[in-house]
């Protein structure tokens, strides 16, 4: 398809986070947040629906990323990472009963005790910062603009190699986190979107009753593994924008975003209440409230 016969059947007004004027406006949480389940796609990312009440590894995992970037971005402070971790959860305490706070509180903590001691004099020794939390874009072949935010990029202090980091947390896992990194799309796209770097590195933070620990992993890829992802991402994005339009043009949204009414909903999915639902663009279903834009 031409770049012009793919723009013709774009939408004309903004719808969801697309955003009209270049193709569309997407990024790789976007495309690759919910994959298992077009029906939850269109409800999270077409119709930006969420729940008033998040799941709480939402704010936790929102805690540890803020107090990660604060401690690489105020000179490897140690005690601003714990600090900020702690006024984070605070912000969310209405969300949480009192024991459940406590103990997500203790299970961060202990957390980041165990990374504090494994890698922080490391990462103070051996890198400098070139940036932390920064949103990057990036046109795709197809002329749509890939959006991605990065957690940070640290600078080998010897060999000036750059790196990308990211953190994340389990309590089900370590190498099962691992080889969900491994093999998923975001290592892929970020060393696309950001060509200085050389690889993905992943820390991964676990807590289960009384066992706590973390191991970071070097995540590499090939040219071949860029161009499988940029042949695959072209492919999401014309297919949504030309499914979007198709709605907005009075097509059925459960034939252009099915649902997969199996795998995802054993995961707790958020709107397995609603998703059979017929859902009006203009309805906020009870429970739930439209993103901010």
């Amino acid at each position: 398809m031409s770049n012009k016969s793919f723009e013709r059947l774009m939408p004309q007004r903004s719808f969801g986070v697309f955003k009209m004027s270049k193709g569309s406006l997407t990024g790789y949480n976007f495309l690759y947040e919910s994959p298992n389940c077009w029906r939850k796609f269109y409800l999270s990312k077409v119709l930006n629906l969420e729940p008033e009440h998040p799941p709480y590894y939402f704010p936790f995992g929102t805690a540890i990323h803020e107090g990660m970037e604060a401690f690489y971005s105020d000179g490897f402070d140690e005690a601003k990472l714990t600090t900020t971790f702690e006024d984070s959860m605070d912000e969310s305490y209405k969300l949480f009963d009192r024991e459940q706070f406590n103990e997500l509180v203790s299970t961060g903590k202990s957390m980041i005790n165990h990374w504090v001691n494994k890698w922080a004099e490391h990462d103070r020794r051996t890198y400098e910062v070139v940036e932390t939390e920064v949103e990057h874009e990036k046109d795709l072949p197809n002329s749509h603009l890939f959006t991605f935010k990065i957690d940070r990029v640290l600078r080998n202090k010897e060999t000036r190699v750059e790196y990308i980091f990211d953190t994340k947390t389990t309590q089900s896992s370590v190498t099962r986190t691992y080889h969900t990194a491994r093999l998923g799309d975001q290592a892929t796209a970020y060393l696309w979107g950001y060509e200085k770097a050389v690889a993905f590195v992943v820390d991964i933070l676990y807590k289960k009753g009384r066992v706590t620990d973390c191991q970071r992993y070097e995540i590499v890829r090939t040219k071949q593994d860029i161009q499988a992802f940029l042949s695959s991402t072209m492919n999401k994005t014309e297919y949504i924008s030309n499914a979007v339009a198709a709605v907005e043009q009075g097509g059925d949204p459960f034939f252009y975003f099915p649902r997969h009414g199996g795998y995802s909903c054993q995961f707790s999915c958020p709107f397995s209440d609603i998703c059979r639902n017929n859902i009006p663009t203009s309805y906020v279903p009870v429970g739930f409230k439209r993103k901010e834009q």
